[in-house]
């Protein structure tokens, strides 16, 4: 109690003297600012409701006193009731390090574009020609000149701080994606954990199907059809993907997911023809699983690669080749890589790749694009894993952190005629994601033809494995680009070091660093109209060593 009976001031709800000095001499507890408070309905007026037992001690401009959420007994002059202060509740942060990470850049070029507008006002301003051959003119130019110059300096200055905030900007992503990361790690060995726990398994042996938990991919078949993905948890849970088929056979369907929330799992994709095999034709794809009441569908598996167009025949005969006419059809080569045709732009157009054992050439190109826009297609061969197909026995997706070595082997033929470009493709992600775009992209122009140019704007020039190259960065609408573009076109180039562009585009864009996935290493053409004949006759890729 903060008085006694025999000092208490006569008045109507007057505070004693002793109350009042003692309320003034107490010390104020040590209290945190937080961003955000939440107060009881019943104190959301706590300053001026009815209480005049201390009214006169406390006023609005004092702070509340916060116990980390716990209640203590208020001191009161008319009674003993205890009431609990306004506690200091944890308040909490959704912070999106993907979001983060694409505002970098743009804050970044915010920064490029002062710049360059202090550049271009610099000497017109700071060297101000007197209007005539006297005192007072030269006067006033020198006025004005003094001014543009301390704006210069102030520029200056905001630029060094405008660095520092880019480099915290990019410290701040990176911390909050380490704590995703880390929290995304704990709840999935927590995930893994209830999934084991045997008050579970009744209801998946008496149904097949637990009650949470993802379902298992189907295994692929060497000689038949693929097996079908497990089914999600029956409230939530991912469908399994399907596995592939081997020889004309169908792909496995994908597995359903949770009935409340879960993604219908992948379809399978379906095996390539074989002479004698299913009437010589691919094996089709597997369907795709349903999705829950939140999550979408799977995507059906891809039709198999069609029978090749002849054999290999005896003395100096040609070997076999694929004729690959579907827009997205693929096949795969020295069991380490895919080829795709990618005629994703193609339109009502036609475009046929022939595949051989080591790469492949563009025999139809139908159509045309506009150059100020995308091309027609990017037919590729590629090591990793793209919109669903990944090549057999990949090493990748792989983290940055993880990968010492990364080359690649390349021998180009440019066509007499077209409008394309020559170039790799490297795709990184913050996650090992290789079913739909990726968040950054990299481009290796090694040639180009017609009134092209890479997308976003010229930053710079960079010389990498010793070659030079301008470079070029902006946004499609779905992923960054960091374009190189060589001086002089490369017809080929052996070992090339693809850690070295990578290394490079992390001093470009900042939100790249080695947490992120390489998930693919792509090469081909980008053609926006003719091109036939061009040609990639040899690529290799290896990620530390293996291919």
């Amino acid at each position: 109690m903060w008085g006694t009976p025999g000092t208490r001031d006569p008045r109507p709800g007057a505070t004693s003297v002793i109350a009042r000095n003692r309320l003034l001499r107490r010390r104020a507890p040590t209290w945190i600012f937080r961003a955000a408070r939440s107060r009881p309905a019943s104190d959301s007026n706590m300053w001026s409701r009815n209480d005049t037992r201390l009214r006169g001690s406390l006023s609005p401009a004092d702070p509340p006193r916060c116990f980390a959420g716990r209640s203590r007994p208020r001191p009161t002059l008319s009674s003993s009731r205890d009431e609990p202060l306004m506690s200091c509740g944890v308040t909490f942060t959704v912070v999106d390090p993907e979001s983060v990470a694409t505002a970098v850049p743009q804050v970044a070029g915010i920064g490029s574009a002062l710049r360059s507008a202090y550049r271009v006002a610099e000497v017109s301003t700071t060297s101000v020609a007197a209007a005539a051959d006297d005192e007072v003119s030269g006067a006033i130019a020198a006025v004005f000149s003094a001014h543009a110059r301390q704006f210069q300096a102030l520029g200056t200055r905001a630029a060094v701080f405008h660095d520092r905030f880019v480099a915290a900007l990019h410290g701040v992503r990176g911390a909050y994606g380490a704590a995703e990361a880390a929290n995304t790690s704990t709840l999935g060995t927590l995930e893994n954990a209830i999934a084991g726990v045997p008050w579970f398994s009744p209801v998946k042996d008496l149904t097949g199907r637990p009650l949470f938990g993802n379902g298992a991919n189907g295994a692929d078949s060497a000689a038949g059809p693929g097996q079908a993905g497990g089914s999600g948890g029956w409230l939530f849970g991912n469908g399994g993907n399907g596995g592939t088929g081997g020889p004309g056979a169908a792909g496995g369907a994908g597995g359903n997911g949770g009935l409340l929330i879960g993604n219908g799992g992948n379809g399978g994709n379906g095996g390539p023809a074989v002479a004698n095999v299913n009437g010589g034709n691919p094996g089709s794809g597997g369907v795709g699983g349903h999705p829950g009441l939140l999550g979408h569908a799977g995507s059906d598996g891809q039709t198999g690669a069609p029978l090749s167009s002849g054999g290999g025949t005896g003395g100096g005969g040609t070997g076999g080749v694929t004729v690959i006419s579907d827009q997205y059809g693929t096949t795969t080569i020295q069991n380490a890589y895919v080829v795709q045709n990618n005629a994703y732009n193609i339109g009502s157009g036609q475009q046929t790749i022939t595949v051989s054992s080591t790469g492949f050439t563009i025999t139809t190109e139908t159509g045309s694009a506009p150059t100020d826009g995308a091309p027609l297609a990017y037919p590729s061969v590629y090591l990793g894993g793209a919109y669903g197909t990944i090549s057999p026995n990949s090493p990748l997706p792989d983290q940055l952190s993880q990968i010492q070595t990364a080359t690649s082997s390349i021998s180009y033929t440019y066509p007499s005629s077209g409008t394309y470009d020559a170039s790799y493709d490297i795709w990184l992600n913050p996650t090992p994601n290789t079913s739909t775009v990726n968040q950054q992209e990299i481009m290796i122009w090694f040639n180009h033809v017609g009134p092209i140019q890479p997308v976003g704007s010229d930053v710079g020039t960079a010389t990498v494995d010793g070659k030079q190259f301008a470079v070029w960065e902006g946004s499609n609408g779905q992923n960054q680009v960091v374009s190189y573009v060589a001086d002089t076109p490369i017809n080929s180039w052996n070992d090339m070091s693809v850690l070295g562009f990578i290394d490079h585009t992390e001093t470009v864009e900042p939100s790249v660093n080695n947490s992120w996935y390489l998930t693919s290493i792509q090469a081909g053409f980008e053609p926006w109209n003719g091109s036939v004949g061009a040609a990639v006759d040899s690529f290799s890729a290896g990620i530390n060593g293996t291919a």
